[in-house]
């Protein structure tokens, strides 16, 4: 009667979808429908791994100018940050103190929750990509 009682109400498992007809042609049967679909298919692989090329190809040549362009506006930063720092060691008029004081801090400045990677503070860190 357990059993009996369990078996006449609906379940609420969830169905699973009907499968995909399986082919009737199998690899190598000489079925001309099955080789073109293999070459449409290949077609399309053959597509698809271009366009991916392409946009690696983008994305790195894109990348390449970033870091140039980086590296570029870092080395001017690195001069500013050297002749202010010269030019406070060696003691100017006071009203031009004031002004690179605050041009330092003005490039010493981080924002929020922004950390110095260890070891980078005062030296150089060498990148690696």
């Amino acid at each position: 009667e357990i059993y009996a009682a369990n078996l006449s109400q609906p379940s609420v498992a969830p169905q699973r979808a009907a499968a995909k007809p399986q082919r009737t042609t199998q690899p190598g049967g000489g079925n001309a429908n099955w080789e073109r679909e293999r070459a449409e298919l290949e077609g399309e692989y053959q597509k698809m791994m271009q366009d991916v090329t392409q946009q690696t190809m983008e994305m790195k040549i894109g990348m390449e100018q970033v870091e140039k362009e980086r590296e570029f506006y870092f080395n001017k930063l690195r001069e500013i940050e050297v002749y202010v720092q010269t030019q406070l060691e060696t003691g100017t008029n006071p009203a031009v103190e004031g002004v690179l004081k605050d041009v330092q801090s003005i490039m010493y400045k981080t924002e929020d929750g922004f950390e110095i990677p260890d070891g980078a503070e005062g030296e150089e860190v060498e990148e690696t990509f």
